[in-house]
């Protein structure tokens, strides 16, 4: 899960919602209730999620932000059945987009090996003690790429990293790699598209169904 990076404003206890023709002061807990479920009827993938709590709790986490940024002028009569969504969409992929890259590797054999930014910060959150989960988009190394690939340089290790290296590895060269990974050649390459969170989910659910497939394959031999 991804911690919040937006600047925050305290919801009213109850917000101004206009529903057609007419307007209603609802409880903020029932119009976020509201949107979660709009949010999740309109990704099929989320709705038919193996774990559909989670997704309704991360998605109740993601309107709340989405609504923490809103100005009092634009929460003054929040149309419920308006254009809402394309907002919350572009408010998720602006929040994303700063993990939506990739860290390529080049050693001395002219290997090279690809590790999502997501991944990178997962392992720094377990070095430093932090909830593996929740990875902050204001960590200090994600706002340069200096500030990354310094990081990468002076703190992480071949073997910090070689399990999440896409490219398969021979085992005879993890040495090799380590001793050359500080001066190895890196380059920062951003995806062609920014993710949201719920895309995220939803590969997430890809690849446990393979992994199941998988799974299902080897009772068969």
């Amino acid at each position: 899960m991804i911690s919040p990076n937006e600047e925050k404003n305290i919801l009213p206890e109850y917000i101004s919602v206009q529903i057609g023709k007419n307007k209603f002061n609802i409880a903020s807990e029932y119009l976020i209730s509201s949107m979660v479920q709009q949010v999740i009827h309109k990704n099929n993938s989320l709705y038919n999620s193996d774990d559909y709590m989670m997704v309704f709790d991360v998605t109740k986490i993601e309107v709340t932000n989405y609504l923490e940024t809103l100005s009092e002028e634009e929460l003054e009569c929040f149309d419920l059945l308006g254009d809402w969504l394309e907002s919350f969409d572009e408010f998720q992929v602006n929040k994303n987009k700063v993990f939506c890259k990739d860290l390529i590797v080049e050693f001395s054999d002219k290997s090279r090996w690809i590790l999502k930014f997501l991944d990178i910060m997962t392992i720094k959150n377990q070095i430093e003690g932090v909830d593996e989960d929740l990875i902050d988009p204001k960590d200090e190394i994600l706002q340069s790429e200096e500030a990354f690939l310094n990081f990468i340089n002076e703190k992480l290790s071949w073997k910090d990293i070689c399990e999440h290296a896409d490219l398969i590895k021979s085992d005879e060269s993890d040495e090799k790699y380590n001793e050359e990974w500080k001066n190895a050649t890196k380059e920062i390459i951003p995806w062609d598209k920014n993710l949201s969170i719920f895309d995220f989910i939803s590969m997430g659910d890809i690849i446990l169904e393979e992994d199941e497939i998988d799974d299902d394959g080897d009772d068969d031999l």
